[in-house]
């Protein structure tokens, strides 16, 4: 007679042993996760922040001077930015997907949680300083992910 070998596959404990270890590293992991995804959200809105701050500002508060406005930029605040898909390409900047425009040189983003995170137009160009904008946390509290907004 033949002996039928009983020994092929995994015994049910094993099964039940790996589906909690992977419950348990899901349970880790997911939050993590999730707090990563909003970090990278609010360092868009700083990094467009700066590049403001570094490259568009002084652009046009230079356009400015050269049009003989004394620095002023309020006048091209309509133009800073060319809408995610609209094909446009008379804005000095493409706008992240992150933010919106807000009306009057600022922009306003949704964090991941639902927080409002606001790039306002901190001071106008004068004839001798370039125009300056300011990442805003919410009103609540700072940055989600406790960072300074420069």
């Amino acid at each position: 007679m033949k002996k039928i070998n009983m020994n092929k596959g995994f015994t049910m404990i094993e099964l039940v042993f790996v589906i909690v270890i992977i419950g348990i590293l899901s349970a880790v992991a997911l939050p993590r996760f999730l707090v990563t995804a909003n970090q990278a959200h609010d360092a868009a809105v700083r990094s467009f922040t700066g590049t403001l701050n570094r490259t568009t500002g002084p652009t046009m508060w230079a356009k400015s001077i050269a049009e003989g406005k004394a620095g002023s930029i309020t006048d091209y605040c309509s133009k800073i930015t060319t809408e995610p898909g609209s094909g446009g390409a008379n804005g000095y900047i493409d706008l992240p997907d992150e933010l919106t425009d807000g009306g009057s040189c600022g922009f306003t983003a949704k964090t991941g949680s639902g927080a409002t995170l606001n790039v306002v137009f901190k001071s106008n160009g004068t004839s001798t300083s370039a125009p300056v904008w300011e990442a805003k946390p919410p009103a609540s509290g700072p940055f989600p992910d406790g960072l300074p907004n420069s």
